[in-house]
């Protein structure tokens, strides 16, 4: 049974990608969104405490080991029209620190990889 974990999967293309994953029965995947053959986790990505406790419960739910990690989760500013240099720069530390750690975390084994996006 292949696993996936899916960041930023809650709209745009990690949804689509959970959905288009889920149309096999055979797959098991970790996302926010709720559905069989599916865990649902809640993750702040600005947060080391709960990135980490999310790798944790993500590795306690595969059936095995992690086959691909999608790490497509992202911030995103409320309008690019309105924002200044120095938010859109406040935004860039969270996604790399939360990144780092969501992979440090939740990496496949280099062993059994069959591919990972990033």
């Amino acid at each position: 049974m292949p696993s996936y974990l899916v960041t930023g999967a809650s709209r745009g293309i990690g949804l689509g990608l959970v959905t288009k994953l889920l149309e096999t029965p055979e797959n098991f995947v970790v996302a926010a969104y709720s559905k069989d053959r599916l865990a649902v986790l809640r993750v702040d990505y600005s947060d080391h405490v709960s990135i980490e406790r999310t790798a944790e419960a993500a590795a306690k739910l595969l059936p095995a080991s992690l086959d691909c990690l999608v790490s497509n989760a992202a911030t995103s500013l409320q309008s690019t029209r309105r924002s200044t240099p120095s938010h859109a720069e406040s935004q860039r530390p969270a996604g790399l620190r939360g990144g780092a750690a969501r992979e440090r975390g939740a990496s496949p084994k280099p062993s059994s990889t069959r591919m990972s996006l990033s």
